[in-house]
C-alpha cells in the first residue's frame, strides 16, 4: 500500500472570535449581542486541517502566543493528526486573533492581529528544514511576514519540492520571487491586488489583466473560489483569469479560504 504523501505548511495559525448581533456599534457605543463562537482558523491552519480531512499526513510550522490560546490551538493540531514538533509558543507574546462581527444580513467586520505569527521567520524554516525536505508538497499563504514567505519559495524550488503559495490576504508582491511557485492560487480580488491590473469581466475577457512578466518559468496555476475567481499561468509569463470548475470536495475546514 502506498503511503500517504506528506504535506508541510508554513504558516498561520489564529482564533477566530465571532459575536452575531442585530447591529454593529456606533463609535463609543456599548450593546449587547445575541451570540458568541470561538474558533480556531488562520489560513495556514485551515490548509492543515483540509489536508488532512484529505488523508495526507500533515506536518504544521507555525509559531502560538503564551496565552491561553497558545496550548489550545496546539492541542487542537495534534487531535487532528497533525505533527506539531515545529509549532512552537513564544514567550510574551499573544496568538493570533481575528475579532469578527457579524450582522442578520451576513454582513461582517474582521480585525485580525497577527501576534505570533509575525514572528514565524526564515531561521524557523531552516529549523524544519530536515522535515521539510522529506515533504511532497509545501503550502503557503500571506498572514506570516512576506519574508518568510519568499525564503520558504526559495527553499522548495532548491530542494525540489512542490510549493503551493496561495496569496491572501492579497497585497502587492515581488513577481521575481512569487513566480518560483508551482502554483499560484488567487481569486479575482487577490489577482488584482499581485498584478496590479483591473479585475477581469465575468467571463475572464480582459486583456487588462494579462500581466506581462519578464522572461522566466510563470507558475502552473490554478485557483476557483466564487463564481468566477481564479487565474493560471500560461507558461508564457502571464497571469490570465481562469473560468469556475466545479469540483467535488470531499470535506473543508469551518473557519476561512483553504
Amino acid at each position: 500500500m502506498t503511503p500517504a504523501p506528506r504535506i508541510a505548511v508554513v504558516g498561520s495559525a489564529n482564533i477566530d472570535l465571532v459575536t452575531f448581533g442585530d447591529t454593529f456599534p456606533l463609535p463609543g457605543q456599548t450593546i449587547f449581542g445575541d451570540d458568541f463562537d470561538l474558533g480556531f482558523g488562520g489560513k495556514g491552519a485551515n490548509q492543515a486541517v483540509a489536508a488532512r480531512l484529505c488523508g495526507a499526513q500533515v506536518s504544521m510550522v507555525a509559531r502560538v502566543g503564551s496565552d491561553l490560546f497558545g496550548p489550545a490551538t496546539i492541542a487542537n493540531f495534534t487531535s487532528q493528526g497533525i505533527d506539531t514538533t515545529y509549532v512552537r509558543a513564544l514567550d510574551g507574546l499573544a496568538s493570533g486573533v481575528a475579532p469578527i462581527f457579524v450582522e442578520p444580513s451576513g454582513q461582517n467586520r474582521i480585525i485580525v492581529v497577527k501576534g505570533a505569527n509575525d514572528r514565524l521567520l526564515p531561521a524557523d524554516v531552516d529549523e524544519a528544514a530536515e522535515m521539510l525536505k522529506q515533504a511532497a508538497c509545501i503550502i503557503l499563504q500571506f498572514e506570516i511576514p512576506i519574508e518568510t514567505v519568499y525564503y520558504t519559495i526559495r527553499f522548495a524550488r532548491a530542494n525540489g519540492i512542490t510549493c503551493i503559495l496561495n496569496p491572501a490576504p492579497g497585497q502587492p508582491v515581488d513577481l521575481e520571487q512569487v513566480r518560483q511557485v508551482d502554483y499560484l492560487i488567487p481569486n479575482e480580488t487577490e489577482a488584482e491586488a499581485i498584478t496590479g491590473r483591473p479585475a477581469p469581466d465575468r467571463r475572464g475577457r480582459s486583456e487588462g489583466h494579462r500581466h506581462p512578466r519578464s522572461q522566466g518559468r510563470a507558475p502552473r496555476l490554478e485557483r476557483h473560489h466564487g463564481a468566477d475567481s481564479g487565474a493560471r499561468g500560461d507558461g508564457q509569463g502571464h497571469l490570465r483569469c481562469g473560468r469556475r470548475i466545479h469540483r467535488q470536495l470531499r470535506d473543508i475546514s469551518w473557519g476561512g479560504r483553504t
